[in-house]
């Protein structure tokens, strides 16, 4: 078993994890694959076990994105911690908010030392395990007194911020948007990219390239969107909207105003704490240095230090128009540095299934293969406009 090679498409699909994902990891040497036959990479156990653990402290947000690189690094590099010291550090940095970590930590434990264990065969039961435990784990926080965050304790309150809960009714009111796509949910969607996403739905979803991500290394964020119209020189209604929009949301603004912040770094924080997923905001915000360090996704033109006024009452949830898309209530927002795409809540469950069975295709395409079709394809393009060489 310990010399079994498993190609970068079986691993993409154990790990529900794109091709380009895989790759990206192996150029910048993060996740080398043991050895590459022709163009095609393969891993063996060691390299599957890193992986492992990377996706599940990644997308559960136990270890922030810059601690990646340690963690599925083999050891030290230029004088950067192992992935032993920084798992470490961080269960150090949430333990004292956390009452039921034990199961969590036998678990990682286990992939990262156990010599044996075969993670393709393991992953499905190991990832249910997990799930488990962490969900345990994150049941057990406690709340504690709001500060103003330092770097340091970015994680812990990343951590701590994704969980709170809100009152019974409006919890219920976000599962009854989803029951009619009982598959295409923000978890589904969180797996696929904005540019798999885009080329399903067409430019027209796709917002412009104005809306950006404010900090590096945000994570990928999906979710419900909670519409907000803030005319501009006034934020009113984004301040409203925090405290309205269900856990799991991503807070969409329509306003358009570059002379005025619309939120600042309390607001991003009260926010998060209320497990909001993200703000996307044709606008400005203020305070990036605390929202960047608190890890809290926003979307927007950039930064100004100026706030808006708090006078123009507007309703909240209706149809509203940011970065050049049209967004309802309930459309599905996916945001990271690629870009920002809405998939609208009718074209969820096509959207899903098409953007899956692309992935699944290009999983399966060599490089070898694809640089053969691109090639004859470019040449017959340039054969019927009438170039020659």
């Amino acid at each position: 078993m310990g010399d079994e090679r498993y190609s970068i498409s079986q691993a993409a699909r154990c790990f529900n994890v794109p091709v380009s994902t895989l790759r990206y990891y192996d150029d910048l040497g993060l996740l080398p694959a043991a050895e590459r036959r022709g163009n095609v990479r393969y891993y063996g156990h060691a390299e599957l076990r890193r992986l492992a653990l990377v996706q599940r402290l990644h997308h559960r947000g136990l270890v922030s994105l810059t601690d990646t690189a340690a963690l599925i690094s083999d050891g030290p590099a230029d004088g950067r911690p192992t992935g032993r010291a920084v798992l470490t550090a961080s269960i150090a940095a949430i333990k004292d908010r956390m009452t039921h970590l034990q199961a969590a930590q036998r678990l990682l434990a286990h992939l990262l030392t156990c010599p044996k264990a075969d993670p393709v065969r393991e992953c499905t039961p190991l990832r249910t395990e997990l799930d488990h435990a962490v969900n345990e784990a994150l049941g057990g926080l406690r709340s504690s007194p709001r500060r103003r965050p330092d770097r340091g304790a970015a994680d812990a309150l990343r951590a701590g911020a994704t969980v709170r809960r809100s009152p019974p009714e409006r919890r219920k009111s976000m599962n009854d948007d989803h029951a009619a796509s009982p598959t295409a949910t923000p978890n589904a969607f969180r797996e696929i990219s904005p540019t798999t996403l885009a080329d399903v739905l067409g430019r027209g979803q796709v917002m412009d390239v104005g809306i950006r991500p404010l900090w590096s290394m945000v994570p990928r964020v999906a979710g419900p969107a909670f519409t907000v119209r803030c005319p501009p020189g006034d934020n009113l209604m984004l301040h409203a909207a925090i405290h309205r929009a269900a856990p799991g949301s991503v807070i969409v603004v329509e306003s358009g105003d570059l002379d005025h912040a619309l939120a600042g770094g309390n607001v991003c924080a009260v926010a998060q704490r209320r497990g909001v997923a993200a703000f996307v905001a044709d606008g400005l915000i203020r305070d990036l240095a605390e929202v960047r360090a608190m890890g809290f996704p926003v979307f927007a033109r950039g930064v100004i230090p100026f706030p808006g006024s708090k006078k123009a009452v507007e309703p909240l949830n209706v149809d509203v128009r940011c970065g050049g898309v049209d967004v309802s209530a309930g459309d599905m927002v996916v945001a990271d540095e690629e870009g920002v795409v809405v998939v609208p809540r009718a074209r969820q469950e096509e959207a899903l299934g098409a953007a899956r069975a692309k992935l699944a295709k290009e999983a399966e395409e060599s490089l070898d293969a694809w640089e053969l079709a691109h090639r004859t394809r470019i040449d017959e393009i340039l054969r019927d406009g009438g170039f020659v060489g």
